[in-house]
């Protein structure tokens, strides 16, 4: 994520790590789901005010 926080650029990463250990080495993955969300009941984040698109490009 980049934003500005009093006038200042700032950058924000996430890191993602998948245990995928139990998944045998000559398996086939015919398809995988990923599903992201956040807790609200512990998350301090708050939506943005502003305006305008909010678009995402796939991988597709």
């Amino acid at each position: 994520m980049a934003w500005t926080w009093d006038g200042e650029s700032g950058i924000e990463r996430s890191f993602m790590e998948f245990d995928l250990s139990e998944i045998p080495q000559n398996a086939e993955i015919c398809y995988a789901y990923l599903s992201l969300f956040a807790n609200s009941t512990t998350s301090s984040q708050t939506n943005s005010s502003l305006s305008g698109p909010n678009t995402c490009l796939s991988g597709e």
